[in-house]
């Protein structure tokens, strides 16, 4: 269409000059008659006169002179016309060639990117059908290994299917790993490289502005050191007094400027949902650059991936045939993953019926938050002043917490809220921002707070800031509304920011010390005006607003249903919160305030409904709250493998009972169920492993090291044997080789512990949670193993994505109130270190780094979590009665696979340091275990999935583990998932011999030089094994000891061949004034 226009507006422009050409044409042509005419007027008077000589030569001058004119009227003239018609067709059609390149380009970069996010998630969904395939054929095999008989009646079709199968597998994986994988990471670089460019503009702009800043301080320095010069006189005149040095009216002079100057408190890190749902779309400049991945390469990796779904599906066909063939009965059937399909009226610009959005708002009805029964619908601003009423004065105190939807581009991009209009604009009308000193400018640390290079970095963010008594404000950018799914998840996340920063408020004024007891050196609260001046009260009152509606709604459609789209949002905000913020909010005044009064009864009738379903512990039905039944099967497995915007507002709402059934302490079903959350809150902790004297082992028996590539490490004894099984490793320093190598063979101790665990494999194919719930009903205490996220607390549950073990877990019991409660912690933990090494001014980037919850080297505890719900495959129906476990243990393994989007490349790079630190995550599982009292461990294969773990190596770990002292108390190790993880765990525990190798993804992650990690980059030679962690917050009598200790294993001196140091308890930040690391992340710094 754009071609068109251009084409039309190319051959519409010589017309549209040609008036004027004319016009140009007849002035030149006007001067040349004239001239013409002179020149006749000469001729003819010769031919007069030659006619008065001559009589017969008049008709032949005539005759001359007239044939004269016409080629004197072909001129220049025509010619100039004819030039310059032909150069504005030329210059048009130039312009229209340069305007049709520009367009394809982008056109181009916009299909580059469709297609990109349809290949990455189709890939995703490929792999994930590609693991579980693999597993379900171990377990086929396995079920007829158990059954000669049977096996060899139908021998000759699976060694066929099998066959086929194997090729098939070697062809998936040759494309992930081939033809997908090296354009994923190049397009990961290329972003990296963007990123860090965009974070050096942001340095450079804050530098510069800080700049700016400490110049105009210097000068109002200097402008009160005047004034107390002036002030100093008339006080020695008046008073006698001898006069202060220079000095200290300096010193003075700085402290009285610098006393309103200072940073209100660092921003706390978001917690919540994964920011992996909430990347910003990719935006497509004037002239786009070079893609990285052509389109042509795009369109054939998804030929590829439906040439091999479709050989998945044949497989998973033939499986089928030949389990009813051999009749063999409890085998699962398996359903793959669909590639998702966008809505064709998806969109702004989507034409046609909008069912879809009605199906989606009919959905999102169901969101409800037993804390929406304190709030009240306000037919008033957030200020108080309703349509029609005049505006507040300037600088009139409000007894409550008043939300700004600000504009990023005045609050983030030019720090100035000149222009601003609507809510905002009365808001800082009111507080004045306009006047001295202020000036049109917002505070420093407000400023920096928003400040981004693009307003989506900036969306959703939130920072309260108490201007004076009556005047506390939560600035907050909303996120743009563009689609509904979208929207609720960027609006539930300012909320969520808002509340946070609300609730932090009145923690930290309920922990200050009294009135002059303060130490103004430490900084402020984020109550405060800043250092020395008296700490302003946080009202009990927050005023809320509908952040995203009017101008910021960009989808006409979803204007009517922003009441819908608001009380959703807050809904699910409100359940992300720790239960000790939700009761926290209980004892405050909620309001939303809607200044238009003919929107106020829709946010009126919204709510009401929303509190009816909420009013008391959640009634439900005689479907016991299941979730809708599709398709074969079970009917639900679409919660596993769906991910449509439908699927996952479906998956949200059913989250929301879980939710509303842990806040209200219950459920009803034919009676009221209560729920017992304290003990399990009370019990929450982290649990880090400690690693045993270096050299020595359970058994007694000396401690050699592995040997890796390249270098093989001295032994510590005379023998040269490995490890034995169960012995503790210490941490020590990474070889500068790479992780490929001769295999490092493990010879378990000769003397099997008679305490050693029994080991059995679920063949019945439960759930990790539903074996737990088997293993406890039989009388037997359980406790379970969550395979954890390390950077999204329950994965993706809070974001509806599809529901893998952690989901799973965190929908049908208490644990996600526990996992809520493990994070607060350390984030308050970190804020207590902040403020004790008086780093209160420093701002953390939240996009800069990931935050880990679950420290590297250990786990959470959930002691007596309640399961009230059933599985996924029963449609997580509400139980009849809820069951108590021991406990759950929340691990998170090691992330070797680069095309998980949403967690780092943090494994070492070195294969003997990662099996330490892996013993260390399983090590700390086992101990928590036995403090809980469970008799019986339910582990998943966990790490073995879409994280690309090699099940051998860490079922090998755990079956060592299994064989060290603290294991003793266990009875059985019940192992569910693959069954090459649980065969690998009975043999190490057994004492069977293993022998261990660098599995194939070393190589192919890190390279055979190992030259990459972490997060993907680029790592040193040598890196230093570093366990960190986050301790629980240290009881009040604890000393010295309030920060968070990180244990850091220190670099081998010399660095090659030399013993490592043993490990050392350093607390943050290190000496020397270096910024201490973020909380609970493993790092692999340089030695």
């Amino acid at each position: 269409m754009r071609l068109w226009k251009g084409l039309a507006l190319s051959l519409l422009a010589p017309c549209l000059a040609e008036d004027f050409l004319r016009r140009l044409g007849d002035n030149f042509t006007d001067g040349n008659l004239t001239n013409t005419t002179s020149t006749d007027t000469t001729t003819l008077s010769t031919t007069v006169a030659a006619v008065t000589t001559v009589g017969g030569n008049v008709a032949t001058t005539l005759t001359a002179t007239t044939t004269t004119m016409p080629r004197d009227a072909l001129s220049p003239t025509t010619l100039v016309i004819i030039f310059v018609f032909l150069g504005v067709i030329i210059l048009s059609l130039l312009g229209l060639a340069i305007y049709g390149v520009m367009v394809w380009m982008q056109q181009s970069a916009r299909d580059n990117i469709k297609l990109v996010k349809q290949v990455d998630s189709e890939a995703a969904d490929f792999e994930a059908n590609l693991t579980s395939l693999a597993s379900h054929v171990q377990r086929f095999n396995h079920r007829l290994d158990q059954d000669k008989a049977l096996k060899e009646k139908v021998s000759k079709d699976l060694t066929a299917c099998l066959t086929r199968w194997k090729s098939t597998e070697a062809q998936s994986r040759d494309f992930l790993d081939i033809q997908y994988t090296p354009c994923l990471r190049e397009r990961q670089e290329q972003q990296r490289r963007k990123d860090q460019i965009r974070r050096q503009k942001k340095m450079k702009r804050l530098e510069a502005a800080k700049q700016q800043q400490q110049k105009q301080l210097m000068t109002q320095i200097r402008q009160k050191r005047a004034e107390l010069a002036k002030e100093e006189k008339q006080r020695v005149k008046e008073t006698g007094q001898p006069a202060r040095s220079k000095e200290e009216l300096d010193a003075l002079a700085a402290q009285m400027v610098r006393s309103g100057q200072e940073d209100s408190g660092r921003a706390v890190l978001v917690i919540g949902a994964s920011s992996a749902n909430l990347a910003p779309e990719e935006e497509v400049g004037l002239c786009p650059g070079p893609v990285v991945t052509r389109n042509s390469e795009l369109r054939l990796q998804l030929k590829s991936l439906e040439t091999l779904r479709n050989a998945h599906a044949a497989t998973v066909t033939e499986l089928k045939e030949l389990r009813d063939q051999a009749g063999i009965t409890g085998l699962e059937d398996l359903e793959l993953r669909l590639p998702s399909e966008v809505p064709k009226s998806q969109g702004w610009w989507g034409g046609g019926t909008h069912n879809y959005l009605d199906d989606q708002v009919k959905v999102i009805k169901s969101f409800a938050h037993p804390l929406l029964l304190k709030i009240q619908v306000k037919s008033h601003g957030v200020l108080g002043v309703a349509e029609g009423q005049s505006e507040l004065a300037p600088l009139a105190p409000v007894e409550a917490v008043v939300v700004d939807p600000a504009g990023f581009p005045f609050i983030g991009y030019r720090n100035s809220c000149r222009g601003a209009g609507g809510a905002s604009g009365s808001i800082y009308k009111w507080l004045n921002l306009t006047a001295a000193p202020a000036n049109g400018r917002f505070p420093p640390e407000v400023n920096r707070h928003f400040a981004a290079t693009r307003e989506a970095e900036a969306e959703t963010r939130a920072k309260l800031h108490a201007y004076k008594p009556g005047q506390v404000v939560i600035h907050t950018v909303g996120p743009k509304l563009r689609d509904l799914l979208p929207g609720v998840h960027g609006l539930s996340r300012a909320y969520l920011n808002v509340l946070t920063e609300y609730c932090q408020a009145i923690l930290q004024e309920e922990a200050a010390p009294p009135a002059g007891a303060a130490n103004p050196a430490k900084g402020a609260s984020k109550g405060s005006q800043g250092s020395g001046k008296e700490p302003v009260r946080i009202p009990r009152v927050l005023r809320l607003c509908p952040i995203s509606s009017g101008i910021f709604c960009e989808d006409h459609r979803l204007q009517p249903h922003m009441a819908e789209v608001t009380w959703a949002s807050l809904s699910l905000a409100l359940a992300m919160l720790p239960m000790a913020l939700q009761d926290l909010l209980k004892s405050v005044e909620l309001e939303v305030c809607v200044f238009q009064s003919r929107e106020v009864a829709a946010y009126q009738a919204a709510l009401e409904p929303r509190k009816a379903m909420v009013s008391g512990s959640p009634k439900l039905s005689t479907d016991r709250g299941r979730v809708a039944s599709r398709g074969s099967g079970s009917g639900f497995d679409w919660v596993r493998k769906q991910n449509q915007p439908q699927d996952r507002l479906e998956r949200l709402a059913a989250f929301m009972l879980t939710a509303q059934a842990t806040a209200s302490g219950g459920y009803a079903l034919a009676e009221k169920k209560q729920l017992q959350l304290q003990p399990m809150l009370d019990g929450t902790r982290i649990l880090c492993a400690k690693p045993l004297e270096e050299g020595t082992a359970s058994s007694g028996m000396p401690l050699t090291s592995v040997s890796t590539a390249g270098r093989a490490s001295p032994p510590r004894s005379a023998s040269p044997a490995a490890p034995v099984a169960g012995a503790p490793v210490a941490a020590a320093p990474a070889g500068p080789a790479g992780p490929a190598g001769p295999a490092a063979p493990r010879t378990p101790s000769p003397e099997v512990k008679a305490g050693v665990p029994k080991v059995t494999f679920a063949e019945d194919g439960l759930t990790v949670v539903d074996a737990a719930v088997k293993v406890q009903k039989e009388g037997r205490k359980a406790a379970a193993v969550n395979a954890a996220s390390a950077y999204s607390v329950g994965g993706g549950v809070l974001s509806g994505g599809r529901h893998a073990l952690e989901e799973s877990c965190c929908m049908v019991s208490t644990l996600l109130a526990s996992l809520q409660k493990a994070q607060w912690d350390q984030l308050q933990a970190e804020e207590k270190k902040d403020k004790l090494n008086d780093t209160g001014g420093r701002w953390r980037e939240p996009e800069e780094d990931f935050h880990a919850h679950v420290p590297v080297d250990g786990c959470i505890v959930s002691p007596f979590v309640e399961v009230f719900r059933e599985g996924s495959n029963d449609g997580y129906g509400f139980l009849e009665s809820p069951v108590k476990l021991q406990g759950i243990v929340s691990v998170a393994m090691f992330n070797m696979n680069p095309r998980v989007s949403d967690s780092p490349l943090d494994a070492p790079r070195d294969f003997k340091a990662y099996c330490q630190q892996v013993k260390l995550k399983f090590r700390a599982v086992v101990t928590a275990a036995v403090e809980m009292g469970a008799e019986v461990l339910v582990c998943p294969d966990v790490g073995c999935g879409v994280f690309g773990n090699e099940p051998k190596v860490l079922g090998t770990l755990l079956g060592e583990v299994l064989r060290e002292p603290q294991a003793q108390n266990l009875n059985e190790v019940l192992v569910t998932g693959q069954v090459a993880f649980a065969e690998a765990v009975r043999k190490a525990a057994g004492g069977e011999k293993v022998e261990l190798s660098p599995p194939a993804y070393f190589a192919a992650v890190y390279g055979k030089t190992g030259k990459s990690g972490g997060r993907g980059g680029r790592q040193p030679a040598n890196p230093t094994v570093v366990v960190a962690t986050v301790a629980a917050p240290a009881s009040e009598g604890s000393g010295s000891r309030v920060t968070p200790v990180q244990q850091v294993a220190a670099p081998a001196a010399g660095g090659s061949g030399s013993r490592a140091t043993p490990v050392q308890q350093v607390a943050a930040p290190a000496a020397g004034g270096s910024e201490s690391r973020g909380p609970a992340q493993a790092r692999q710094t340089s030695g």
